[in-house]
């Protein structure tokens, strides 16, 4: 089995894996590794040459992660690719400027209700008992 290059993954965006090689009558299980650590079991796929797969965005961004690949009938047929990065869907500085712009907004509306509010006497509501 041979499989191309993968280069840089961005967390919950799906991605169309190809390879070339193996039986289509195999059953085959990706597995996502951090160095040595098994981070993310996927679910077993036909080996039809390709497949859709998108790493969860709780997995932690880095450089270091590959796939391993292998064969559900024989644990001996593995195949590892390259090591790629995982990114972010969205970079953190985008997150954090989104931020401070939707929190800046709630602050400005927050304090324009706090002023325009005046001089007016608040009423206490009705006493139901």
């Amino acid at each position: 089995m041979v499989l191309r290059t993968i280069g840089v993954l961005k967390r919950g965006k799906p991605y169309r894996l190809t390879w070339s090689g193996g039986r289509e009558d195999n059953v085959l299980l990706f597995e996502l590794y951090r160095g040595d650590t098994k981070v993310k079991v996927f679910e077993e796929r036909p080996n039809v040459a390709n497949t859709i797969l998108t790493v969860p965005t709780d997995v932690r961004p880095d450089k270091e992660y590959r796939l391993k690949i292998s064969d559900i009938r024989n644990r001996d047929e593995v195949v590892y690719t390259g090591t790629f990065e995982l990114k972010r869907k969205f970079p953190l500085s985008l997150k954090s400027a989104f931020g401070l712009v939707v929190g800046g907004g709630i602050a400005f509306a927050v304090t324009n209700l706090d002023s325009s509010a005046g001089d007016k006497e608040i009423v206490d509501p009705p006493n139901l008992n």
